[in-house]
């Protein structure tokens, strides 16, 4: 299949962002019929800003590129979709299934992921400051490398995630469960909290401030770690 032109991403575009919602649907029925591979790239750039897509099928679409910022996708299936680069800040996510979705370098500063379906997802350096994934599941998620500064994970499920090199300061890990996650390098955690969480390993970690209260140490492997008297033990 041919690559599609400028005007016809942009025509796409037009249908997909218009008001009447018959009209959006036409697009979205476009959008789901599109060969991938074939349009690989040619959402780069695009303004897709403040779109509702509120409990949307999007099984295995391109958006690569796309500036998805504030988007609404509550309860949306992304399932297995590339999203590679997009640009999500702000955008609400609760309860969207994005298993196996590819968002590595993805911009997701400030969304909201609260219950949403991660598991088997790419993520790896994408920008989570401040994003909301309470609940979130993120069963063998590869956040390698990703940036979740101030992150809120409580209660999320982090099993056999892979979090090397990932950033987690002042993040909240309260309630999580971690255990089998890959650790690779040294982990910041600084300022993190990791009450009532449970984890199999604390090793490679900076855990200066970190409050590790109500955490259940019993069988946890433990390995090199850098703490301070701010750091809170378990009792």
């Amino acid at each position: 299949m041919p690559k599609p032109t400028a005007e016809q991403v942009a025509s796409l575009c037009a249908l997909l962002t218009n008001p009447d919602p018959k009209i959006r649907d036409q697009g979205l029925a476009l959008l789901r019929l599109i060969e991938p591979t074939s349009w690989r790239g040619m959402f780069d750039g695009v303004n897709l800003d403040n779109i509702d897509l509120t409990a949307t099928a999007l099984v295995g679409v391109e958006l690569a590129g796309a500036r998805l910022n504030r988007a609404v996708l509550i309860d949306s299936d992304l399932t297995g979709s590339r999203l590679i680069k997009v640009s999500l800040q702000g955008a609400r996510l609760d309860r969207a299934s994005l298993q196996s979705v590819d968002c590595s370098q993805a911009d997701l500063r400030g969304a909201s992921l609260i219950q949403a379906n991660l598991s088997g997802a790419r993520l790896s350096d994408a920008r989570l400051h401040r994003a909301n994934l309470t609940g979130a599941n993120l069963q063998r998620c590869r956040l390698s490398g990703a940036i979740l500064l101030g992150a809120n994970l409580s209660n999320a499920d982090l099993r056999d995630a892979d979090l090397s090199t990932a950033t987690l300061r002042q993040s909240d890990l309260s309630g999580a469960d971690i255990r089998g996650a890959t650790w690779g390098g040294w982990i910041d955690l600084r300022g993190a909290c990791l009450s009532g969480a449970q984890i199999h390993t604390l090793a490679n970690m900076d855990l200066c401030g970190a409050d590790l209260s109500n955490m259940n140490l019993h069988g946890v492997k433990m390995g090199p770690l850098r703490h301070d008297h701010h750091t809170l033990w378990p009792t």
